[in-house]
């Protein structure tokens, strides 16, 4: 989206409000087309101060085995000493 200019940035909010009218998605574009008009200019890519979206975390997933949530259950069927099953 840094890459477009002030008519792709309007061409891209008018389908979006045509067709999913999403409202995160027309402020982030509303504003982008209002840093246009002030004097912004498309760019190579994002910004240097701009997250990027799916960036992996610093240091690692902290998921291991220790973290992993309790064991399920198995199911019910065929299982005698199941109290929740009906006999």
């Amino acid at each position: 989206m840094h890459s477009l200019d002030e008519t792709g940035v309007t061409a891209l909010l008018d389908h979006e409000r045509a067709h999913g009218d999403r409202l995160p998605v027309v402020q982030l574009l509303e504003a982008r087309l209002s840093r246009l008009r002030a004097g912004a200019r498309p760019s190579d890519g994002l910004p240097d101060d701009e997250p990027s979206v799916g960036a992996a975390p610093a240091g690692g997933s902290p998921v291991d085995p220790s973290t992993s949530g309790p064991a399920m259950n198995p199911p019910s069927q065929g299982d005698p000493t199941n109290p929740a099953q009906p006999r």
